[in-house]
């Protein structure tokens, strides 16, 4: 470490990692897409790993006050829009979270109809990090 004061110049150090969170895409206050591969939907529900920027995230009584959001698209193999599933019906997620469940016009999720379809996911993200995704099913 360069400090005169370690005498035999050694030191130990440690990492703190969020899970999942070894390497994210970063948006800043001008939004970004992000679009996975295309890849078949195996069942269960959709979670998301990812941290706001910036300091209003913990206002959780004023959501409007927040500096960041992740938004979410369903996409077809073509690139699509699935119907029900439009960047403009996610509901926007404005809470730093491990294993956030996205909802569309306030309805729980209900991905039934695209198992075992092939499907692409488009990140909308202002102001956050995205780190990961998952099915519930595939742990």
């Amino acid at each position: 470490h360069g400090s005169r004061f370690l005498p035999y110049k050694r030191g130990m150090g440690l990492a703190h990692l969020r899970p999942d969170g070894f390497v994210s895409v970063r948006a800043g206050r001008r939004e970004g897409d992000l679009t996975t591969k295309p890849f078949s939907w195996p069942s269960g529900m959709l979670q998301v790993n990812y941290r706001l920027l910036g300091g209003n995230q913990w206002r959780y009584t004023d959501v409007s006050a927040s500096d960041g959001w992740v938004g979410l698209e369903l996409l077809d193999v073509a690139g699509n829009v699935i119907p029900g599933y439009s960047r403009n019906e996610s509901d926007p997620l404005y809470h730093d979270a491990l294993a956030a469940e996205p909802t569309w016009s306030g309805k729980p999720q209900d991905l039934d109809p695209i198992i075992g379809k092939t499907v692409r996911l488009r990140f909308c993200i202002g102001s956050a990090e995205l780190y990961s995704f998952r099915s519930t099913a595939t742990g």
